[in-house]
């Protein structure tokens, strides 16, 4: 019956240990609205898989003044990169002006 009563507080004081848990990462979705030469407008996505937290994502800023874009927050989801971005490069005008792009990082 001791036996049985110490193996009882040993895995009482085992379960009441708190382990931190990691956040969840999930995909985040950051987008820059586009204009193309002939002035159609289109949207360019950056894809993040296993990013922090929605919260992150949401304040997740990224400025290519190169090409005039700035990327703030789209969406934060449980898919892939991949999965979001099937059907998203459908192209208008030449070959070199997307309606949409996506892209992984």
């Amino acid at each position: 019956m001791k036996r049985y009563k110490l193996l009882l507080i040993v895995l009482l004081i085992v379960g009441c240990v708190k382990t931190p848990t990691e956040p969840n990462k999930d995909t985040c979705i950051i987008y820059a609205s586009i204009t193309d030469s002939e002035n159609n407008v289109g949207v360019r996505y950056m894809c993040y898989e296993n990013y922090h937290t929605k919260d992150e994502c949401m304040d997740k800023i990224v400025n290519l003044e190169s090409l005039d874009l700035n990327f703030t927050y789209y969406d934060y989801l449980t898919i892939t990169c991949l999965e979001f971005c099937q059907d998203k490069e459908n192209k208008i005008g030449t070959d070199l002006q997307p309606k949409m792009l996506c892209e992984e990082y």
